[in-house]
């Protein structure tokens, strides 16, 4: 066969591919992460992490460090996170994904405009923030003790996190996943979100 029907059929099969994620994710955003409704790499975000990154760098405030959580307990309490909002996730559907095991999971604290990601024994806290603007920033803070620590923007997460599942803008997710030998597989499973009926989120714990 010549290359112009093998080609022909490729195209067709990848029309009818995305249609049918589409039609399965109405709302899509088909435009760049850098379009005008978001500019996301482009404009200064003002969600609650770069406006505490403002009062760090002012001398306003400050983070301690503890030897055995870092700036853990000190970040939520700057962003207002409640420690009873801790949830112990075991699935490594992380950039930290070796160091997550059944006997050390990652934690999870969250809000409804930040959430605090961590995993004992490593050097870094995953953050993620909501600006009313641009969507969910995210973020990572090295674990190392110092006078003014800086939480930087971290793009590795949207690996995952720029998703037909996120309507391919930047966001949050829940994920039903299921184990897997490879930390850096794939994740396995479902998505369930807003969108999810509730009979569905049910069956899926």
């Amino acid at each position: 066969m010549r290359a112009g029907p093998l080609l022909a059929v490729g195209l067709g099969l990848f029309v009818v591919g995305v249609a049918g994620v589409m039609a399965q994710r109405p709302g899509v955003f088909l435009e760049s992460r850098d379009h005008a409704a978001i500019h996301y790499t482009s404009n200064e975000p003002r969600d609650p992490v770069a406006a505490l990154n403002r009062r760090l760098r002012a001398g306003e405030t400050s983070l301690r460090f503890d030897p055995v959580s870092g700036y853990l307990r000190s970040t939520l309490d700057a962003l207002g996170l409640p420690l009873e909002s801790q949830v112990a996730v075991f699935s490594q559907t992380s950039f930290q994904g070796d160091d997550i095991t059944p006997t050390n999971p990652r934690v999870i604290y969250f809000g409804d405009s930040a959430a605090v990601a961590w995993v004992p024994g490593t050097d870094i806290l995953e953050v993620a923030a909501v600006d009313p603007r641009q969507g969910v920033m995210f973020y990572s803070l090295a674990q190392r003790e110092g006078a003014t620590p800086q939480f930087r923007r971290d793009e590795q997460c949207l690996v995952c996190h720029l998703s037909w599942e996120t309507l391919a803008v930047p966001g949050l997710q829940v994920l039903t996943t299921y184990p897997t030998l490879d930390a850096n597989a794939f994740a396995l499973g479902g998505t369930t979100d807003h969108r999810t009926p509730l009979a569905e989120r049910r069956a899926r714990r």
